[in-house]
Order: C-alpha cells, then sequence, then structure tokens
C-alpha cells in the first residue's frame, strides 16, 4: 500500500501510475480509507460512490496496463464540487458560500 498518498500532487501520483509501480485502485483505495477517517470531522463528502471508483480505477489500470495511458489524470481519483448532477449523482457545493456569493451579486449591481 502506498505510504502518505494523501500528500501526492497530480504529477507525483501520476508517473508512478504510468510506470506500473503502483495501481490506480490502489490510489483509489487509499483515498477512499482517508476519506472514511476524516469524512464525520470534515463532512467534505456528501455522496460517495467507492464501488463506482474502484471499479473505474480498475478499469484505468487495465488501460494503462495494455499501453493506452490517456495523461496525467488517467488512474487519479476525484471529487466532484458544485450544485450539479454528474452521472445521476447529485453534487452539493457549500451552501453558505452560495448564499453569500448571490447575496453580494444581489445588493451590490456595480
Amino acid at each position: 500500500m502506498i505510504e502518505d498518498y494523501h500528500y501526492f500532487s497530480i504529477a507525483e501520483a501520476s508517473e508512478p501510475i504510468r510506470r506500473k509501480k503502483i495501481s490506480p485502485a490502489e490510489l483509489v483505495t487509499g483515498c477512499l480509507k482517508r476519506i472514511e477517517q476524516l469524512n464525520s470531522v470534515l463532512n467534505a463528502f456528501i455522496t460517495m460512490t467507492a464501488d463506482q471508483a474502484l471499479q473505474e480505477a480498475k478499469k484505468a489500470e487495465q488501460e494503462i496496463e495494455n499501453g493506452q495511458w490517456k495523461g496525467q489524470l488517467h488512474g487519479i481519483p476525484t471529487g466532484i464540487t458544485g450544485e450539479k448532477r454528474v452521472l445521476d449523482i447529485t453534487c452539493v457545493f457549500q451552501q453558505s458560500t452560495d448564499w453569500h456569493l448571490k447575496h453580494q451579486l444581489t445588493n451590490n449591481p456595480d
């Protein structure tokens, strides 16, 4: 298992994935464990799609094994922010920030 994976930049995670030194599934598993450790305190994730994330990681891993590396984000887990429907999953951003922005735009027309 990767140590300190949660401190990796995209470049630091991407290169070992491309070289097959770490797998996308391993990285996703590590990220999911970190989320599990901290989310009850941070409340950063509303909807978790762990099974889908692992499935996509395994797909990326297979593509990379077959020489079909697609670039630095291939195999990198991501989180979605914003109030949008993404692949039939509702994703919500921090409402107080949204309210503040709408309030400023409404009350300061300049």
